[in-house]
């Protein structure tokens, strides 16, 4: 009897064994090869060359930074000839008006604006006697070959009176 117990237990013990073997092996399902995560896909070599049945790392390359410096061609500068050059400031005797907007819309500005004749358009600029000025305004006296350059003060326009200079427009 002791020895029947212990073939018995054996025999279960093996059974037990074979049952595990063949469940795990035929059981078992089949692993699904592993799909390559959409940013896996977008590198130009892969980096493994067979089948894994696991991800250990996956590294993704930053992109290097772009160093190419764009070079904005030299602006040309053009002589216009002489013109006729005088100074207005915002009071009522210069403008007619004091609220200091121009007609392009903007603020008046001391060594920015200047009221030149609608054949130049808002925005370009101006050089004259070595300073850069934008047109910004306009006037009913400017016509022709004359320039109007904006003051602070009645008292610096006057002192500034009439000149005539050669006046240079700035091509981008």
């Amino acid at each position: 009897m002791k020895y029947l117990a212990r073939f018995i237990l054996f025999i279960s013990i093996l059974l037990l064994s074979f049952g595990f073997l063949f469940s795990y092996k035929f059981l078992t399902p089949k692993k699904e090869p592993i799909e390559k995560a959409p940013e896996v896909e977008e590198v130009l070599e892969p980096l493994v060359s067979e089948p894994q049945e696991e991800i250990i790392e996956v590294v993704i390359a930053e992109p290097e930074p772009v160093t190419e410096i764009i070079e904005e061609p030299e602006p040309q500068i053009i002589s216009l000839g002489i013109y006729k050059i005088t100074a207005y400031c915002g009071c009522e005797k210069c403008c007619g008006n004091t609220h200091g907007i121009t007609a392009s819309g903007t603020h008046v500005t001391a060594g920015r604006t200047i009221a030149a004749p609608s054949n130049f358009a808002f925005g370009t600029e101006l050089i004259i006697n070595g300073h850069t000025y934008t047109v910004e305004d306009r006037g009913g006296a400017i016509k022709g070959n004359r320039i109007d350059i904006y003051f602070e003060s009645h008292e610096e326009a006057l002192r500034f009176g009439v000149q005539y200079l050669e006046v240079f427009k700035v091509i981008k």
